[in-house]
């Protein structure tokens, strides 16, 4: 089943601004999709949330060529699902949140 016509239950609709330059990660021989990671900063009603973005798939392979053009401080709006990673740091574990993309959109000013 293609990817956006999944049923999804873990839905989330997001809009930040980029706060660090989009970075594209492309597989050594290219047989894989590029990954596109994107860092948002957004207001919410208790302060300012930050938030790691990942895209993979067809998304990304469009997107990786685009974000070349996109600047700090440009508005994003992504729909996708939370996630999080786990890592280790100064021996214990660490979790983080993110968001794995299935849409995204750079908003331009009228």
């Amino acid at each position: 089943m293609e990817e956006s016509k999944k049923k999804r239950e873990n839905q989330v609709r997001f809009q930040g601004e980029l706060v660090k330059n989009p970075r594209v990660f492309r597989m050594f021989d290219d047989t894989k999709s590029p990954v596109v990671n994107l860092f948002l900063k957004g207001d919410t009603k208790n302060g300012t949330v930050f938030i790691p973005v990942r895209v993979g798939g067809a998304i990304a392979e469009k997107l990786a060529e685009k974000v070349e053009n996109w600047k700090i401080g440009e508005d994003i709006l992504i729909e996708g699902e939370i996630d999080w990673d786990g890592f280790e740091k100064d021996g214990k574990k660490q979790y983080t949140t993110k968001i794995n993309a299935f849409q995204i959109w750079r908003i331009e000013g009228a």
